[in-house]
């Protein structure tokens, strides 16, 4: 079982007994050592405002199934071996000492874990950072129904959630009887029944503008024009594709910046190695969880981190200035996944292995104090940064040590 939350809606005795046939104890292993995972995805669920409510509480029971197994398993066997497992699956499947759920209700949970799948693919793997809960609509989709209208998809949440201010509304306000919105409507359901309603005329026409575009979701097709290869240092491409789209991108409104319509006008793509030119230009980077690295300009509602990443987990999400193929500045800059310093360490640990000239590199990221207060922490050169990263990889490397040493004394 490599990815906990892609598997979690097989969750019945049945199919528990096939997910771990022939893998050997060392794969159930994971419910111990990922056992946070299940408590991170209930939590996620809940917070993120995606799921209905009958969502939630189908997904909970999912959940609380998969300890029940885990914990009657170990508290008869402790750690078995794979043929004592099967056996005891088979001894709790006959007595029905667990409750089978009704299939209409495991079909329910399969469709939210479904929805879940969405966003957590790659989480598992080391380092991997999720979309923020804001932005779940955006990815597995939202409906709003305005003056009769209804907009849907991939609409851009930033607007709607945070920056309007909804998303912190329907997690503190209650309603006139003093229920929490949250408690009583999914994120979809309180814009639609709370707050469009509300809404003033000429604050309903801005919503209707922001609905009226929705983010693009690049196919891999799309992203092997996208994709960064470095090449001595220098970031190249396979396809001249984004140096064109860089060019055109200078004369065109926010509204017309359609990538995807871009490459159509384009006669069939051959590769053609070429280095990034950039001109200074901002691009907007996602390093996926397999180490690929995809660049592309930021377009307001159309083209957005999640556009290179499809909203999957991600190693780290920023901005990078290219002049030439060297990479000038670099951010941790992306309201979609908030990364922190230990994601910029990702990026620059793959900026290394590529031999990318740190000399000349600027670093930024934000960095949050004990009070709340928000600072940009600014790096420069390669022995100012080099020497932060010895001091976050020590840093990492004794939480790691903290963490087996509690876990081994619990033991």
């Amino acid at each position: 079982m490599n990815d906990l939350w892609l598997d979690i809606h097989r969750f019945n005795i049945s199919n528990f007994e096939k997910l771990v046939k022939g893998k050997g104890f060392s794969k159930i292993n994971n419910y111990e050592r990922n056992k946070w995972l299940f408590a991170k995805a209930l939590e996620d669920v809940k917070r993120s405002g995606t799921f209905t409510i009958k969502d939630r509480n189908v997904f909970d029971l999912g959940v609380r199934k998969l300890r029940r197994v885990e914990d009657r398993i170990r508290e008869k066997y402790g750690a078995p071996k794979l043929p004592d497992l099967i056996k005891d699956i088979n001894e709790l499947t006959i007595q029905n000492k667990l409750t089978p759920v009704r299939p209409a209700r495991l079909a329910r949970f399969r469709e939210v874990a479904k929805k879940l799948r969405l966003i957590a693919k790659g989480a598992t793997k080391p380092g991997a950072k999720i979309l923020e809960a804001p932005h779940w609509g955006e990815t597995i989709g939202i409906k709003l129904n305005i003056d009769g209208h209804t907009y849907e998809g991939r609409i851009h949440m930033g607007y709607v959630a945070a920056n309007t201010g909804f998303f912190k509304d329907w997690n503190t306000r209650c309603d006139s009887d003093g229920v929490s919105f949250k408690k009583r409507y999914s994120f979809e359901e309180y814009m639609n029944k709370v707050v469009i309603p509300s809404l003033k005329p000429e604050d309903r026409e801005k919503l209707k503008k922001i609905c009226s575009s929705v983010v693009e979701y690049y196919t891999l097709a799309e992203l092997a024009t996208l994709q960064v290869h470095f090449d001595h240092g220098k970031v190249t491409l396979n396809f001249p594709c984004l140096n064109k789209w860089a060019k055109v991108v200078r004369h065109k409104q926010p509204s017309e910046q359609s990538y995807k319509k871009f490459l159509r006008t384009l006669p069939q793509l051959k590769e053609k190695k070429t280095i990034l030119k950039g001109g200074g230009q901002k691009f907007m980077y996602v390093v996926t969880t397999d180490k690929k690295m995809y660049v592309q300009l930021e377009a307001k509602g159309i083209a957005h981190h999640t556009s290179l990443s499809r909203g999957h987990a991600i190693l780290c999400a920023g901005e990078m200035v290219v002049k030439d193929g060297t990479i000038e500045r670099i951010n941790t800059g992306s309201g979609h996944y908030k990364p922190s310093a230990k994601e910029l360490y990702n990026i620059l640990k793959i900026l290394r292995e590529n031999e990318v000239n740190l000399e000349q590199l600027k670093i930024s990221w934000k960095k949050m104090n004990e009070q709340g207060v928000v600072s940009k922490e600014v790096l420069k050169g390669e022995t100012q940064i080099l020497a932060w990263m010895d001091a976050i990889k020590a840093e990492t490397a004794k939480k790691h040590s903290r963490a087996a040493h509690e876990e081994f004394t619990q033991n």
